[in-house]
């Protein structure tokens, strides 16, 4: 089958685009063409895309264009719908056998410039399933209720990444919603570290800490300088502006972040790495929208005692993968059946 993944393109953000090759991954494998279809995830980076390499050509500049040639090697059948009429997208993408809508937070109601678009409707809802798609929150603002009603009642295969986006869709819709991991998680540690080993990111010489948060937080900072200190660690941080490593494309965040003693992050697609790759990591509470992606993961994998503040100082470089990997592959096996299922009945129900 020919299938179109609607998602987020965010060339600044590496979370958002090794799910986006995950998720092309995983649909390869099976045997299917993937045509991705993305849209920013608001409307100020679309005329930034533009403007930054211009305007910045070294930093900033820097890690666009790593993003981008990220992209271009290995997501080379993207395009980017943003402005374009569902009639036009209609007329070019209407030969697809299937649109999958996600991962990432496709659905979450700040980040929407085109409704039409994140629902996928440009093409019949018979060929419509979510994978793994977030809505980054916990409730959905009066004023978008009815849309977002409208647009999850017309797919009928949906599944969410995170136990309150399945609360979100049986409040508005009634209907009961599959929770899958997300794909980057679906990929193994073998195949993440073959991928990563094509960066051209050289790894430092001494040991260190990676550290990726998306949010600023003096007491996060000290608790980590602190800790640097304490274990002589050398710190690195791929979001530090003009930092070293501001500019390392996202193969090279999987291969610094394999490579480290121990990862500090606030990040979902942080804590997915470092599950994945089975390294240490120290978790900090991020915002409300992102706990509840992260809490969800914890739980799953009974590894909530990571929490900075609870931590066991004698367990800090070290955690027992044993327990948690059948647990990852069980959920694994849980999302490629739902990924199968979905994609032999809207095979079925379209020829």
């Amino acid at each position: 089958m020919k299938i179109g993944v609607i998602t987020q393109y965010n060339y600044f953000n590496y979370g958002n685009r090794l799910q986006n090759l995950a998720t092309q991954i995983i649909l390869e494998n099976l045997g299917h063409k993937v045509q991705n279809l993305v849209v920013a995830p608001n409307a100020i980076l679309t005329p930034v895309n533009k403007i930054v390499p211009a305007v910045f050509p070294y930093h900033l500049g820097g890690r666009w264009r790593a993003f981008k040639r990220f992209t271009k090697q290995f997501l080379p059948n993207t395009d980017i719908i943003d402005g374009k009429s569902t009639n036009i997208l209609a007329k070019k993408y209407g030969n697809l056998d299937a649109v999958m809508i996600g991962s990432d937070q496709t659905w979450n109601p700040e980040f929407i410039q085109n409704k039409d678009h994140v629902f996928a409707k440009f093409i019949p809802k018979e060929k419509r399933f979510s994978f793994a798609t977030s809505f980054g929150v916990s409730q959905i603002p009066e004023k978008d209720k009815n849309d977002f009603a409208n647009g999850l009642n017309e797919i009928k295969h949906l599944s969410v990444r995170e136990t309150a986006g399945a609360e979100i869709v049986k409040r508005l819709t009634g209907k009961t919603c599959t929770v899958v991991i997300d794909p980057t998680l679906m990929l193994s540690k073998q195949q993440w570290q073959d991928l990563a080993n094509k960066s051209p990111v050289e790894i430092p010489k001494e040991k260190y800490i990676f550290t990726y948060f998306l949010q600023k937080n003096p007491a996060w900072t000290e608790w980590m300088q602190n800790f640097a200190k304490a274990h002589n660690l050398k710190i690195v941080n791929p979001n530090k502006y003009l930092g070293k490593y501001f500019t390392t494309d996202p193969l090279g965040f999987v291969k610094l972040l394999m490579n480290a003693e121990i990862v500090c992050t606030s990040s979902f697609h942080g804590h997915a790495f470092s599950m994945c790759l089975e390294k240490p990591f120290v978790s900090f509470p991020g915002s409300v929208v992102g706990n509840s992606r992260i809490s969800t993961l914890l739980k799953l994998t009974g590894l909530e005692n990571r929490h900075f503040e609870i931590i066991d100082p004698n367990c800090l470089f070290k955690i027992d993968f044993e327990p948690v990997r059948p647990i990852i592959e069980t959920q694994r096996q849980k999302a490629m059946n739902f990924l199968q299922t979905s994609l032999s009945e809207i095979e079925k129900e379209n020829k």
